[in-house]
């Protein structure tokens, strides 16, 4: 049996499953992604934010291998904050194209914590920065 799910989900199904069965179960997991400098140019940035994009969006950002963040290798022909411009961008034309699916209230609550505790970073320390979807929304 191969299973997918929260880990209650992975449990159960666990449980559920016929004990001399073979149970391959995958959880939650919380995944990342690493951009080396050679992908940091002019010419690969668009193709690379959207690539990203798609990859952190699929499934709603809730898929075992959706990147929660994203590591860039400084040294690169461009910087970290251009990567992350142009992801925005990226996330912004991804979830124009395939809309987010609701969130729990407990999820959407999770969300405005981090992004309000980073917002409150970023205010005093230039070195953070914050790009999100439409304030008060629940997207990317």
């Amino acid at each position: 049996m191969i299973a997918y799910g929260d880990d209650e989900t992975i449990a159960e199904l666990r449980r559920l499953a016929r004990a001399d069965a073979t149970f391959l179960g995958y959880g939650h997991k919380l995944s990342l992604a690493v951009v080396g400098r050679e992908a940091m140019t002019p010419l690969t940035l668009p193709a690379l934010a959207e690539a990203a994009a798609f990859d952190a969006s699929v499934y709603d950002q809730q898929g075992c291998l959706s990147p929660h963040a994203f590591y860039v290798e400084e040294g690169g022909e461009l910087s970290s904050r251009a990567f992350a411009e142009r992801l925005s961008d990226a996330m912004a034309a991804y979830a124009a194209r395939v809309p987010r699916g609701q969130l729990t209230v407990e999820e959407a609550a999770q969300i405005a914590k981090l992004r309000d505790a980073y917002e409150f970073r970023a205010a005093a320390d230039k070195s953070v920065a914050v790009w999100a979807a439409v304030r008060g929304g629940s997207g990317w």
